[in-house]
């Protein structure tokens, strides 16, 4: 091969191997990959410090939004507004002391941060049409001093876009809630389960449970809010031999 040759082939490489990646990007950007946490800002850290509206918090910027149209603001873990009695501690990633890490508060308003995921193109797709889509949500919650409220975390999934109002779209199933009962710490709340085959997108709600009660203003505080798509492990080749193998074990004893 001479040497122009190889500079063609060479040429020729670097372009399938830059289309090859660029491929990859563009089906990565095309759908929700699974067994990765598709919330947007779930830690709450991008914030606009210009925005205070008169209280010491900070606007949060990317992926949630107000349902009433309003701000969804967030305060940082210095100013101490978070109830910690004894155990003392903060979400995994964050600093008790620290004025840069943040977390939602609802303390200007009494209305849910919302944020909607779509779930209709790539892997998340594939699975949850093949009903072996799993969902797994968390989230951390706590409250103010010793205040009365309770956090409530909620999914839900809906054959279309819900919207802003959540109309947008029907309704699969029922919605998922998930209810704090530590007032005095932070405590994280979730779970996993089936998601119906008709979903194509999911809905958090990260709200005031109105169950527990009020004391002057929901003060409940969140942090960390994770949502991912899984697929449910299925039985190995080797377990459904050693069932196999059981179940004869188990009719030769009947007989």
């Amino acid at each position: 091969m001479n040497r122009n040759t190889r500079s063609r082939a060479a040429g020729l490489s670097a372009v399938c191997a830059a289309v090859g990646i660029t491929s990859a990007l563009t089906q990565a950007a095309q759908g929700a990959s699974l067994s990765t946490d598709l919330v947007i800002n779930g830690g709450f850290e991008s914030v606009n410090a210009g925005t205070t509206a008169g209280y010491s918090a900070t606007e949060v910027n990317g992926g949630w939004f107000d349902f009433a149209g309003g701000s969804v603001f967030a305060y940082n873990y210095a100013q101490n507004y978070d109830d910690r009695d004894d155990l003392g501690t903060v979400p995994p990633g964050n600093d008790g002391s620290s004025a840069t890490n943040y977390y939602f508060t609802f303390n200007t308003n009494d209305t849910a941060a919302i944020q909607n995921i779509d779930l209709s193109t790539g892997d998340t797709a594939a699975a949850i049409l093949a009903g072996t889509g799993q969902y797994d949500i968390r989230g951390f919650f706590t409250n103010y001093a010793d205040d009365l409220e309770l956090g409530r975390l909620t999914l839900e999934f809906y054959d279309g876009d819900p919207g802003v109002d959540g109309f947008g779209a029907t309704l699969v199933g029922s919605a998922i809630n998930f209810d704090v009962t530590n007032s005095e710490e932070w405590e994280q709340v979730g779970g996993t389960g089936a998601i119906d085959s008709t979903a194509q997108w999911a809905r958090i709600i990260v709200d005031h449970n109105t169950a527990s009660g009020s004391s002057s203003g929901p003060d409940v505080y969140a942090d960390n809010i994770t949502f991912q798509v899984n697929v449910v492990p299925e039985p190995s080749s080797s377990l459904l031999a050693l069932a196999g193998a059981s179940l004869i074990v188990l009719r030769r004893r009947r007989h």
